[in-house]
């Protein structure tokens, strides 16, 4: 609560001349300490006793003017995050997007206003965008996240509202504010005013709430750093002949150090992991031996080749010939050249928003995990994949240069640090012209006609605001295909026909399923009632009870377990043991109301381990118990039977 806000508050409400000296409402809220609650409230109770007001009339009259100008505040914010491609998320600056919306629907609802969020964020775009224009060229993009997020929250309080209600009932305290917060992302000062119009006082949401959460969300994860190994201390970078020529297969090179199974040479082809494409493999030879490369690291731009085995007779000094297996290299080199064309194409698809938030390369395909803030749709993948594939097509150059890094964000803006942000004063630079460009390690093909073709090959979800994208190039295509004929194939015999008729004798099938679903819906509903009948006609009167035990030999759970919750509500006094025979063997077990209170179903399931050993557990009116070895009911009904007149005794 900042003093502007203070100030205009109680001007408003014609009070600032009364006091002996105005500057409490314009400087002393600016000496207001955020972190400690106590501040605030000695700032109120002054204000209270100069004007002679109860401290919650002046408490009311700040907070409804600190949700109006708070609100002015976020959904001018948010235009600005939006515009800049930030997605709404739980990590990182999507979450304090996410943040930002829901204390603004927060405000929104607690002043009891009828307008939405996006119509006050609409407004804010027409008037900065005259300063600002690419607030409007975003606008599709803004107002839709925050649609979205809008019924996001509608539906969060439908659903778990009455549950953080309950929880702030059974423990009424800040730590339960917290975890509601964290766990069922709902606003304390929400969940506080529905508790309230039930009855729960003597809670109330601290001033710094938010700006705790806000540090909370935005720590940073701890990352294992590796560190440089000191046995390459004093040795120069390696020359990168992969970078000179990525088409290179082998060079020469003179050893520069051996420890262990790691080598380390003046050059070589041998590309280290790093920029989310793996590392080549291949091969080491010398003068009397050869071994495999398993793996290629980097420390400091000095590169390590680790063996398969330590190279016998190998010293510093000696000339080596390194070859790379050229066929993987060049399956994850069109991979990589593929991941920048996707990215590219997914940028001009579902806008500038999208965003790199994690990649892999491998020989197999090929991944991009994005920002974006709703599903994507089979249309727009169709779009994305026909966009890709028509950059292959025309065979654009794949141009790679070194630029001074400040030039080239002049140039190009951030949007170049997809993968990261180096901290080298000049960056490689990865351009296919009029597509995409980027700050990249990675080894590219030369023109995009060399990735011979893209193919999706799935979308998921990972997190609210990430989706994973999978895709394979070149030959992969054509093997993730064969896949594909292969599982169709398997489908046409399944089905009958040839791969052609797989979709309309599926869809045969599903209806056809529905209708036995419907069917089998009737004979559950005329069985339900006849089993109902029978259970309580033969129940056996036992100790105050009546106890019914039989064996399904149906196994159909969801059934069984509506006609002994039925049966039991139709007589209250009954116990229902159903047996389902198998490995392991099944127990269930229902009590009515007046039963429970004889003999809980946990208790029938715990008697039960007297014929042989199982566990159990449940409520008092509906539990289970399993055996590994088989039952024999009428055992079962008379130990129920003793055990319940040995109750009543």
């Amino acid at each position: 609560m900042d003093g502007p806000v203070v100030g205009v508050a109680l001007h408003q409400d014609g009070v600032v001349d009364r006091l002996e000296d105005p500057r409490q409402v314009t400087q002393d809220p600016g000496r207001l300490d955020p972190e400690d609650p106590r501040s605030l409230g000695e700032f109120i109770e002054r204000i209270a006793k100069t004007l002679g007001w109860e401290k919650e009339r002046v408490r009311s009259v700040l907070e409804r003017e600190a949700r109006l100008y708070s609100l002015l505040d976020h959904t001018k914010t948010l235009a600005f995050m939006l515009a800049d491609g930030i997605v709404p998320s739980n990590q990182g600056e999507g979450y304090l997007a996410r943040l930002l919306i829901r204390r603004s629907l927060k405000n929104l609802h607690l002043l009891g206003s009828g307008v939405g969020l996006r119509e006050l964020v609409s407004l804010q775009i027409g008037y900065w965008s005259r300063d600002f224009p690419h607030l409007e060229e975003r606008r599709g993009y803004i107002l839709d996240a925050i649609g979205l997020e809008e019924e996001r929250y509608r539906q969060l309080l439908k659903e778990q509202l009455p549950r953080a209600v309950k929880m702030l009932r059974r423990n009424p305290s800040i730590e339960t504010l917290v975890r509601i917060y964290q766990e069922l992302g709902l606003p304390p000062e929400v969940v506080v005013e529905e508790a309230r119009k039930q009855g729960l006082e003597g809670v109330d949401v601290p001033p710094n709430f938010y700006a705790f959460i806000a540090r909370e969300g935005q720590a940073p994860k701890p990352a294992g750093v590796e560190e440089k190994p000191e046995w390459i201390e004093g040795l120069p970078e390696t020359r990168r002949i992969f970078h000179e020529d990525p088409y290179a297969r082998e060079t020469e090179a003179r050893v520069l150090r051996v420890v262990g199974r790691g080598v380390v040479l003046d050059q070589t082809v041998a590309y280290p992991t790093g920029g989310g494409q793996i590392h080549d493999t291949g091969e080491l030879a010398w003068d009397g031996g050869r071994a495999r490369i398993v793996d290629v690291r980097m420390h400091d731009g000095v590169i390590e080749h680790v063996l398969d085995r330590e190279p016998e007779g190998l010293v510093e000094g000696a000339r080596v010939r390194v070859s790379i297996d050229w066929e993987r290299r060049y399956r994850i080199m069109r991979h990589h050249t593929a991941t920048h064309i996707m990215l590219g194409a997914l940028r001009r698809v579902l806008g500038p928003h999208v965003w790199q938030a994690g990649a892999e390369k491998t020989p197999e395909k090929g991944r991009l995990d994005i920002t974006h803030y709703k599903p994507i749709s089979p249309e727009e993948q169709a779009r994305v994949e026909e966009l890709a594939n028509s950059i292959v097509l025309d065979r654009r150059p794949v141009l790679v240069r070194e630029e001074d890094r400040n030039e080239a964000e002049e140039k190009y803006g951030f949007t170049i640090y997809q993968g990261g942000v180096p901290l080298q004063p000049r960056i490689r630079i990865v351009e296919i012209p009029g597509h995409d460009t980027e700050a990249c390690f990675g080894t590219h093909v030369a023109n995009t006609g060399d990735v011979g073709g893209i193919k999706i090959t799935g979308i998921t979800k990972l997190q609210d605001g990430v989706y994973r994208v999978e895709y394979t190039a070149g030959t992969q295509v054509a093997q993730y295909s064969a896949e594909l004929e292969r599982a169709l194939r398997q489908a046409s015999q399944a089905l009958g026909g040839g791969p052609r008729d797989v979709p309309r004798r599926a869809e045969s099938l599903a209806r056809e399923m529905e209708k036995q679903k419907a069917l089998l819906s009737r004979y559950r509903r005329q069985l339900e009632g006849v089993l109902i009948g029978q259970l309580v006609q033969t129940a056996r009167d036992a100790g105050g009870a009546r106890l019914s035990v039989y064996v399904d030999e149906i196994g159909d759970s969801k059934l069984s377990t509506e006609v002994l919750k039925k049966a039991v509500e139709k007589d209250p006094r009954l116990i229902v043991v159903r047996i389902q025979p198998g490995k392991p063997t099944v127990v269930e077990i229902s009590a009515g109301r007046e039963a429970a209170k004889k003999a809980p179903a946990t208790q029938v399931a715990q008697a039960l381990s007297r014929i042989a050993p199982g566990k159990g557990g449940g409520s008092p009116t509906h539990a289970f118990w399993r055996t590994a070895g088989g039952i024999d009911p009428r055992e079962v009904e008379e130990l129920l039977v003793k055990t319940l007149e040995e109750k009543r005794g």
